[in-house]
């Protein structure tokens, strides 16, 4: 069903081009992540379908502007809410709907080109209990830090390659050879501040998924 319309877009010669390209994937995303065409199909196919009619699909190409003022069942729809960003960010690295989400933060990378793996930014084996208890956190935070690892604003797509040189390498310690983005600024990189730097990062994808979806 989510897949349809675009199928009804290029049936009825709208423009391909890379703003169409991305608007579609931007589409997707957020008809999956939100499940708009789970329930009652044929209705949330026949508005889709409608909204494309009315705009000159040919001439301006596919926008997810053409669906904000759609309504679905349970009265669900395009719009991206605050709780919507929060359901996002916290995703777990393995599954699609972080690959979504992530795709969307790096629209600049070749996806079909060059395998990509979602990366933990602060290693995955760092989080081991004795490691941080040698850190001196508390076991509540263990384990709120050991869920907290594996969500978005601990991850980045790196090249297949890069992602296994870099290995449990620091962050700190990659960070001084290589760049990322969304990067916190005037904070430590040390995992002893893993609380700030997954506040500040996840604001700052917050803010920029926002500008992207808006």
């Amino acid at each position: 069903n989510v897949v349809m319309p675009l199928i009804y877009y290029i049936y009825k010669g709208g423009l391909l081009d890379e703003s169409s390209k991305y608007e579609m994937r931007k589409y997707l995303i957020i008809a999956q992540l939100k499940q708009l065409f789970g329930a009652a199909g044929n209705s949330a196919l026949s508005k889709t379908r409608k909204a494309l009619d009315e705009h000159k699909i040919s001439k301006d190409g596919f926008k997810l502007d053409y669906f904000k003022d759609l309504k679905f069942v349970s009265d669900r729809d395009f719009s991206i809410k605050d709780e919507d960003l929060e359901k996002m960010l916290d995703y777990d690295k393995g599954t699609a709907y972080a690959f979504m989400v992530l795709s969307l933060l790096y629209p600049e990378l070749k996806l079909s080109q060059i395998e990509w793996h979602q990366d933990h930014m602060h290693p995955d084996t760092k989080f081991k209990t004795t490691n941080l208890k040698n850190l001196g956190i508390s076991d509540e935070k263990i384990e709120e830090w050991q869920l907290k690892r594996n969500k978005i604003p601990n991850l980045q797509l790196l090249e297949g390659k890069e992602n296994e040189s870099k290995n449990k390498q620091d962050l700190e310690e990659w960070l001084s050879t290589h760049t990322a983005k969304y990067l916190p600024e005037n904070i430590s990189y040390k995992l002893d501040n893993f609380d700030q730097f997954f506040e500040k990062r996840k604001e700052l994808l917050k803010t920029e998924l926002k500008r992207i979806l808006s």
